[in-house]
């Protein structure tokens, strides 16, 4: 766990954490307003593989790790755990957590290196020409995205997709726990295929080509836009009634993009999403 020292100036609330939830472990950070980093913490877990090319996650890890990293934070926080005004989450991208009404998961989450999906993927290519699937979503009709995971639940387990209410990806997972809302930032809303990036809706073309009810797909909203409070689910923090404002984020590869220094226009021919 990484922490300021003690020989630098002291600081002042109000406090932020951000929290990176991985497909190899989440790692939380607690900032102050200036930026500066105060503390970290970092809790790993496992992988599944089941058979070659799965790849699967229990996301109550993400959850988990989450409420434990946010804890420890909370303790090493200069002025209390008070001073923490808010939390945010970035996730990994390209993941399928299918949930019943109640937002527990019914299987095991499909990951980003999960490659399952080809023969929905190929089905798919047969119905749509790729060229039209990437004018409408702005995504490369490959079976990593989320709507193939989803797709090949429907048709190897439908039994269990048929007590699905939810579909989303991990970071709208890990939001709901810990606030109680079910919402998705555009770049995560990206990753599962069916974004129109250029009106930030559900494409109804797509939505339409892979039979998907967008009723089971969560709010889009803004990754900088504040979706509740985070002591309306299972993290507390802020108040002393344990609430803070809780923001969506954005998956972990848009994220990088500002640090990386792309902020350029992108180059003809190519458009980039969000």
């Amino acid at each position: 766990m990484g922490r300021w020292r003690s020989d630098e100036l002291a600081l002042t609330g109000p406090y932020v954490i951000g929290c990176d939830v991985g497909s190899q472990g989440t790692n939380s950070a607690l900032y102050a307003a200036d930026g500066t980093l105060v503390a970290s913490a970092y809790q790993a877990y496992d992988v599944s593989f089941p058979e070659p090319g799965w790849a699967e996650q229990d996301p109550r890890l993400w959850t988990a790790a989450v409420r434990s990293t946010v804890s420890r934070l909370l303790a090493q926080a200069p002025e209390g755990p008070s001073a923490v005004k808010g939390v945010s989450f970035g996730s990994q991208l390209d993941g399928m957590v299918m949930c019943d009404a109640q937002g527990a998961p019914l299987r095991p989450a499909m990951i980003w290196m999960d490659r399952r999906a080809e023969a929905e993927a190929a089905a798919l290519a047969e119905a749509m020409d790729r060229k039209d699937f990437y004018h409408h979503v702005g995504a490369n009709l490959d079976s990593s995205h989320a709507v193939f995971k989803a797709l090949w639940i429907k048709r190897h387990q439908p039994d269990l997709f048929a007590r699905a209410r939810h579909l989303m990806p991990p970071g709208s997972y890990v939001l709901r726990d810990a606030s109680g809302v079910l919402a998705v930032d555009y770049s995560n809303a990206s990753s599962l295929a069916l974004l129109d990036p250029r009106t930030r809706k559900w494409s109804g073309a797509v939505v339409s080509a892979t039979g998907t009810d967008t009723r089971m797909l969560p709010e889009l909203v803004a990754g900088t836009q504040a979706r509740g409070e985070a002591g309306n689910g299972r993290v507390a923090v802020g108040q002393p009634d344990g609430r803070a404002l809780a923001a969506r984020g954005q998956g972990d590869r848009r994220a990088d993009q500002p640090r990386a220094d792309h902020h350029q226009p992108p180059r003809e021919g190519r458009r980039r999403c969000c």
